[in-house]
């Protein structure tokens, strides 16, 4: 990820800033309150071969000075190279005479930190070569200068102000979202307090199904961790929860018939089949009665499609021709009647079945009528 250029403080990176739009300076120094180790600190970059190396160096001596140009309201002032940075004095007594040996740039920034303003020494050359261009004798008037140093404070001041602008406005944003992930967080647990409740209320629930089972069977039930950590994650329809139970005590009762004490370990609970309960299991028995039945009427079924699609009459004779085991009208009849009570319930529960047969077989049609 590419890190923000306004994080850091807007003075490191000034700079380079001061160096791309002044490609030929000399030497650009910062003194400046930094608001978060509340002192002055100070750079300084030089040009060494077309490149600009960064330093820091010792304001301790030159404090007091720097203290008057930091209270001074002047926006800039050009200084003679030998005031600065070790002798610098407020010497607003510059004449057109000495105008063209000033050749260092004071820019003044307001910190609104300490109320004062930050300060930026650019050192100039004497002539045009400063902007990058070839090297020229012609000297830089106090025309020159003014229009300059109007530009450059302007520039920097705007510089500077967007930084710190950003800086604000990031603060801020990160504020708000540092905000919304605190409560995201505090959703977040208690979402998780909400869960554990119900997990717990599930576990409570549970052992009072095995209690009640317990008593039935005269049988005591106690729940594992793992079989407690499995229960507090179900997430399946309340009401199929005792079902789940009833089928583990059962299990359990057929597997442990000679204990009295039996423990429900995890795998012994299965919440992902579907659960029986007791009328279900009435259905199925009740539905077993008639296994014989619904598989003789399965087979002729398929046998009178199987003629009907042969362009044959569906009659006994056919349909026996027909049967993946052959049997003859005569062994169809006696089928039909051995099987005449079941038939009848089995046409009338289930409408939508056999509808071949139902239609088309005299044999079965009669015993319909």
């Amino acid at each position: 990820m590419i890190q923000y250029s306004f994080i850091e403080h807007p003075f490191l990176s000034l700079h380079e800033y001061v160096s791309s739009v002044l490609p030929g300076i000399e030497k650009i120094a910062s003194i400046y309150y930094n608001e978060e180790t509340k002192v002055l600190e100070s750079n300084l970059s030089e040009r060494k071969k077309k490149k600009y190396l960064a330093s820091a160096f010792d304001i301790s001596k030159i404090k007091e000075g720097l203290n008057k140009l930091r209270i001074n309201k002047n926006p800039y002032g050009w200084y003679s190279i030998d005031d600065v940075p070790l002798k610098i004095h407020d010497n607003n007594q510059n004449t057109i005479l000495n105008e063209l040996k000033n050749t260092v740039l004071l820019i003044k920034i307001p910190n609104g930190q300490d109320e004062k303003n930050d300060l930026v020494f650019l050192y100039f050359n004497e002539n045009h070569s400063n902007f990058g261009m070839s090297k020229s004798d012609t000297p830089l008037t106090t025309e020159n200068k003014t229009i300059i140093a109007h530009l450059l404070t302007n520039s920097i001041r705007i510089y500077i102000s967007e930084k710190y602008a950003n800086r604000e406005a990031l603060k801020k944003n990160n504020s708000k979202a540092n905000k919304i992930f605190d409560e995201v967080g505090l959703l977040k647990a208690e979402l998780n307090n909400l869960h554990e409740d119900y997990g717990l209320s599930m576990v409570k629930l549970c052992r009072q199904y095995l209690l009640d089972f317990g008593n039935q069977h005269h049988k005591t039930y106690h729940l594992s961790d793992d079989a407690i950590e499995k229960i507090k994650q179900y997430k399946g329809d309340l009401k199929n929860l005792e079902s789940y139970i009833r089928d583990t005590v059962i299990f359990l009762n057929n597997s442990h018939f000679n204990k009295i004490e039996i423990v429900v370990s995890e795998w012994h609970l299965d919440f992902n089949k579907a659960p029986q309960s007791e009328g279900v299991e009435e259905e199925i028995v009740a539905e077993s009665r008639y296994v014989k039945t619904i598989d003789l009427l399965d087979r002729l079924e398929k046998a009178a499609q199987k003629v009907k699609s042969n362009h044959q009459k569906i009659t006994s004779v056919n349909i026996g021709k027909a049967l993946e085991k052959q049997i003859s009208a005569p062994a169809i009849s006696d089928a039909l009647s051995n099987h005449k009570g079941k038939i009848k319930t089995l046409l009338n529960s289930k409408p939508e079945k056999w509808l071949t047969i139902r239609n088309e077989f005299r044999p079965l049609r009669n015993i319909i009528s």
